[in-house]
């Protein structure tokens, strides 16, 4: 390259303008350094040894030499100039005085040169032309210059509003940090409450229902036959509280009734490995089917004995039960004897009454011979009948529960035989009603299943109408893992004197 394209290029290298950043006004300032060097005119005899790795025939080399002579750029201690390395701005502060220093010695007619001297001083010899042109580079750079400066102090006025903002965030994070650090804090506290949500469970269902009877005088109705919501909590490792409500009335058009209300309590834990004491309005032990939800249960409703000889499947008492997990699981209860079925009155008041002073026993004994084989026997022992007027009413009953493994097969069965009161005083009827039920389910898949059930009610209170027999057969549909659709028929017979009074049932339930 010739030392006029050189000139060029280093012309071009200073046009970027002020806001081409640190790097470009660099370049810019080491561009001002070599056009100074080649405005030197005061040789020195060293330079030439202190410059070894310029070249001859460099464009610059004349202009490195005559600076140096001058004394205003020094080589590097090892003799080398090391043209293509980035001017510091320490090397430019050395410069810069250097050359101011030889300018006032000119100025003053000293000829003692700017930089240490390798060699006898001569008279230095400066162009008027030579200055002119360092003039016009000091004008041309101040402007840069200032504008760096302005720029500087831009980005110093932009770092302190960064480090404002970031005190700011810091002082936001603090609160967070001594939640995070403090084991007593808020961690703690939101791990409690969600420690107390775990222990508290709502659940519950809703039967809606259709439903279609041959029976003169009974149309087609629409319903809802059950809307249960329950509420279940553990406020300690032995407490259980549970709290039950029916909004569904089915078809007597009820608003509200109060199904379940009592505590347990285990001394050992309230688990299913535990014995356990409950106390207040729960369901008889007695059997199977009573006990078995209607959440859960196949069929639409329980078997016609179980709902003459139990309405409502509850009562009022206090009852011990041994561990539910145990091959041998058992309940022993003592209840006020009236349940809570009683026609007609209203369900805060209803729920808390009796009317003697003598109290039933009831109880039940479950064998677990397999894992999915199970036998039971349940007894009741009571009084019914106002003070003086007391008669023997007892309860027999035995049931068993097999699930296939091999086979998508369950049964289930259940007998009962009772002594129930009636009539007066003075002319006491005792009624020995009896019953039972059979159930077979198939499953085809996971999602349907076939269901027939057969259940038998004997009552000599019947009057002319005699034993009751129920054919029923239903489909069973999942939806999902919640929701089931059912769709049965139910062939009804009377033993004498029958009606036509068969039922088709369309069901939908949902559980939660």
């Amino acid at each position: 390259m010739s030392p006029d394209a050189g000139a060029e290029h280093g012309k071009a290298t200073r046009r970027p303008g002020a806001q081409g950043g640190a790097r470009a006004l660099l370049k810019r300032l080491i561009g001002l350094g070599l056009t100074v060097v080649m405005l030197a005119a005061v040789a020195a005899p060293c330079a030439r040894a202190q410059m070894q790795d310029v070249p001859a025939d460099h464009w610059a080399y004349d202009a490195i030499q005559s600076l140096a002579r001058k004394g205003i750029i020094l080589g590097y201690p090892d003799g080398n100039f090391l043209g293509q390395r980035s001017l510091t701005r320490y090397e430019m502060a050395a410069i810069v005085q250097r050359m101011l220093r030889y300018l006032e010695s000119t100025k003053t007619g000293q000829t003692t040169p700017a930089g240490p001297a390798t060699t006898t001083p001569t008279t230095p010899s400066v162009s008027t032309s030579d200055l002119d042109t360092v003039r016009k580079l000091v004008d041309e750079f101040k402007v840069e210059l200032t504008v760096m400066g302005t720029d500087l102090k831009q980005v110093q006025e932009e770092v302190a509003t960064l480090r404002e903002q970031m005190d700011t965030v810091l002082e936001d994070l603090e609160p967070i940090k001594a939640q995070v650090l403090d084991p007593e804090g808020t961690l703690n506290a939101v791990a409690n409450d969600v420690s107390k949500m775990k222990k508290l469970s709502i659940s519950g269902y809703v039967q809606a229902r259709w439903e279609d009877s041959a029976e003169a005088n009974k149309d087609s109705q629409f319903y809802i036959r059950r809307a249960r919501l329950k509420a279940e909590g553990s406020f300690g490792d032995k407490t259980k509280v549970v709290f039950q409500i029916d909004a569904g009335g089915g078809d007597k058009n009820t608003s509200l009734t109060l199904k379940d209300a009592y505590l347990e309590y285990g001394w050992l834990g309230v688990h299913e490995f535990a014995p356990k004491i409950t106390f207040g309005q729960f369901k008889w032990p007695f059997g199977y089917e009573v006990v078995e939800s209607s959440g859960v249960r196949e069929t639409p409703e329980r078997a016609d004995v179980l709902r003459a000889l139990f309405p409502g499947e509850r009562d009022r008492g206090v009852m011990l039960s041994g561990p539910s997990a145990a091959r041998v699981m058992w309940n022993i209860g003592l209840f006020s004897g009236v349940g809570i079925d009683q026609k007609g009155a209203p369900w805060w008041s209803a729920n808390f009454s009796d009317n003697n002073q003598h109290k039933d026993v009831v109880g039940n004994i479950r064998l677990r011979l397999t894992d999915n084989f199970f036998i039971g026997g349940s007894g009741y022992w009571g009084k019914a009948g106002p003070n003086g007027q007391l008669q023997d009413r007892t309860r027999w009953g035995a049931d068993l529960q097999w699930y296939g493994v091999a086979i998508p097969l369950s049964i289930k069965a259940e007998y009962v035989s009772a002594k129930e009161p009636s009539g007066t005083a003075s002319a006491p009827v005792n009624r020995e009603p009896w019953g039972y039920y059979a159930q077979a389910a198939w499953s085809f898949n996971p999602h349907l299943s076939l269901v027939y059930k057969y259940d038998t009610y004997d009552d000599d209170g019947l009057g002319t109408r005699g034993r009751l027999s129920n054919h029923q057969v239903g489909l069973i549909r999942w939806l999902d893992d919640k929701s089931r659709l059912k769709l049965f028929y139910q062939w009804r017979k009377e033993k004498q004197n029958s009606i036509d009074n068969d039922v088709a049932i369309v069901e939908w339930i949902t559980t939660f």
